[in-house]
């Protein structure tokens, strides 16, 4: 779907569309987003066109929070975060890493500090240009099993449950920030036992190259 948009926009179909999107907040499934060769960007997403696979929305005790799931043509995955109802609020790009990234990046006892009482300290290593622009030299705990919720779907517009009824899925999450503030590092734990990590870089607005509706 994506490669078969992006060719037809390098061929010049501009077909009209029914809706227009003016910010980050309009995006829907199925539309694409195009980032500007920042460097406040991750390298990895610097002028490059993702498809939103997926959008579902956090509930913490500051409010909602959407996070919208990109997909580039080469399949790699990353997620855009963003608030719904400030368009002036930073984005937030994450990049979702696994077991052996994890042993790659972090001490090992460093890295399981998080899990206990008070608040650790974190010093990746930076092995290879994959994470170019994700990382920097120290990072402080500043979340320690926090409570959220997490629904599976858009919930912009919707009433939440005051109650968090069987709708939401309960997780807990570790927050460290980096020595710059444009860094984060993201641990949320399930219900399950399972743990998701990510690497968060906070980005103003106008990273945003171009958005195209799914329906052009």
């Amino acid at each position: 779907m994506l490669r078969r948009w992006l060719r037809s926009l390098r061929e010049g179909d501009h077909a009209s569309s029914s809706r227009s999107l003016s910010h980050v907040q309009d995006l829907q499934m199925g539309d694409l987003v195009t980032f500007k060769p920042r460097l406040s960007v991750p390298e990895q997403m610097r002028d490059t066109t993702y498809e939103v696979s997926k959008i579902g929305s956090y509930l913490f005790d500051d409010g909602l929070y959407i996070q919208a799931s990109l997909i580039s043509e080469n399949r790699e995955t990353f997620y855009l975060g963003f608030e719904p109802n400030d368009i002036h609020a930073e984005l937030c790009l994450s990049k979702p890493i696994g077991h052996s990234e994890i042993e790659a990046l972090f001490d090992a006892d460093e890295f399981a500090d998080l899990f206990e009482e008070g608040f650790s300290r974190l010093h990746p290593n930076q092995p290879n240009n994959v994470y170019k622009g994700w990382l920097t030299s120290d990072y402080l705990q500043t979340k320690n099993m926090q409570t959220a919720f997490f629904y599976d779907r858009d919930m912009r517009g919707s009433r939440i449950s005051q109650h968090r009824d069987d709708d939401a899925e309960e997780l807990r999450v570790h927050e460290l920030k980096g020595s710059d503030d444009q860094f984060e590092i993201n641990v949320e734990i399930w219900g399950d036992g399972e743990t998701d990590v990510s690497l968060d870089v906070y980005c103003p607005v106008d990273v945003i190259e171009s958005l195209w509706p799914a329906d052009r």
